[in-house]
């Protein structure tokens, strides 16, 4: 916990997280997983590996969570340059 000041001066209280940098893991039909953080090696299992290297990604991510997305692709917009377009933002 922590305070920031208001422009009249009053302490609001706050609790600051720390939320990235999310890697996009895999893109599937109606979600995206993100991963955060770095898993040791000796701590990584080969399917884990596997997983983060075909993403793109030299270590297992330490937390793994998947998030679904509303709405669709744009129409005019291949799936494959709108995949790389969502992992290139993220």
């Amino acid at each position: 916990m922590t305070r920031v000041f208001a422009e009249d001066g009053t302490a609001v209280p706050v609790t600051v997280i720390e939320a990235g940098p999310c890697r996009v893991v895999q893109v599937r039909d109606g979600g995206v997983q993100l991963g955060f953080g770095a898993r040791r090696a000796g701590r990584t299992s080969k399917a884990q590996l596997g997983h983060a290297k075909k993403a793109g990604l030299e270590t297992a991510p330490q937390v793994l969570r998947v998030f679904t997305v509303n709405g669709e692709r744009p129409r005019r917009e291949p799936r494959s340059r709108w995949i790389s377009s969502r992992r290139a933002s993220w």
